[in-house]
């Protein structure tokens, strides 16, 4: 590829999306592979009969103080691992060969030194890229080359041990709403199913009336590239009133009184170009739900719908109510 050729804002982009799918893949073998061995509170484990901890003070303190500061951004502790962090725990000198081998061996036959070097490599340009510094053409290079060999050897090692990756298709990795916020894929893939939903109905004093927009953008694993795939959106209704919504990662819909309800669905799917899918008809598919109030109510007091408000005075009523805004539905 002549990188020399491609206009810098979109070099830039383009390795920073691989940069963000490379951490994704890293934490999920390492959730994946210490889950299995460790249980959920894997961070904190320690070695069975003793008191030593499988990884030291400085990994593990880092990531409790930020998960814990910040769970909404962090739902699990290795969620706000850095790379630097990453590649200290795949890279353990005691564990890589007993855990991780299996995930690395196939583009890095070497060794855990040779996994180590490419990972390495990757910190500097990561690190410009996230604070808007300049990188050159070679670290570019390196980004594009070392990202996506470290990826595909992931997928190999979960195919080869059979981990859910009969289906190697393009999956939404991020999902951002310009009222409600950003989510990653953690936040709404900790299930297997079908499809995932992300519940804004359960907002209580932020629903959305008649004339907001609602403005949405999904990011898919850069290791696809966008011909591979094609992402389509609808809205309830809109197959009946005939709306029709362009393709692509963003989607943008100004509300009018035919939205209105207590549930307002829009569903984003991904299809791959492959003849075959991993839902028959698709391939990967966001659900969000919204609650949209008519215009008489803008500026009045927003009050939760009956059906899913909680008894004050009972604290726990309202923390599975929460804790479902990022749920998978299970296939029938």
């Amino acid at each position: 590829m002549a990188f020399h050729l491609i206009r810098e804002a979109e070099l830039r982009a383009e390795c920073k999306a691989l940069i963000d799918s490379l951490e994704v893949w890293l934490r999920r073998v390492i959730d994946v592979v210490l889950k299995d061995e460790y249980g959920e509170n894997y961070i904190e484990a320690r070695h069975p009969n003793s008191e030593e901890y499988v990884y030291g003070r400085k990994v593990r303190e880092a990531l409790l103080s930020r998960s814990s500061a910040n769970p909404a951004r962090y739902p699990r502790p290795i969620d706000a691992a850095t790379l630097e962090e990453e590649m200290h725990i795949v890279c353990h000198h005691k564990y890589y060969k007993l855990r991780f081998q299996p995930f690395f061996g196939y583009m890095f036959p070497l060794g855990v030194e040779q996994l180590r070097l490419h990972l390495r490599r990757l910190i500097e340009p990561r690190n410009a890229l996230y604070h808007s510094n300049w990188i050159s053409i070679r670290q570019a290079e390196q980004v594009i080359c070392y990202a996506n060999d470290i990826i595909d050897s992931i997928k190999h090692g979960f195919q080869e041990e059979n981990m859910n990756q009969d289906f190697n298709v393009p999956a939404v990795l991020r999902v951002s709403d310009s009222k409600y916020g950003r989510f990653e894929e953690p936040q709404f893939r900790n299930e297997l199913g079908l499809g995932a939903r992300l519940y804004f109905d359960d907002e209580p004093n932020e629903p959305l009336t008649v004339g907001d927009t609602i403005s949405l953008e999904v990011e898919v694993d850069p290791s696809f590239t966008p011909s591979e795939y094609r992402i389509g959106w609808e809205c309830s209704g809109s197959l009946a009133r005939g709306d029709r919504f362009p393709d692509g990662n963003r989607f943008a819909l100004t509300l009018k009184d035919e939205h209105v309800g207590e549930t307002f669905l829009v569903t984003c799917t991904v299809i791959s170009s492959k003849k075959w899918h991993r839902y028959t008809s698709f391939d990967d598919q966001i659900i969000l739900s919204y609650r949209v109030l008519p215009t008489e109510s803008r500026g009045q007091a927003k009050t939760a719908p009956v059906s899913s408000m909680p008894n004050p005075s009972d604290q726990t009523a309202q923390a599975p109510r929460r804790k479902r805004r990022f749920e998978r539905r299970r296939g029938s």
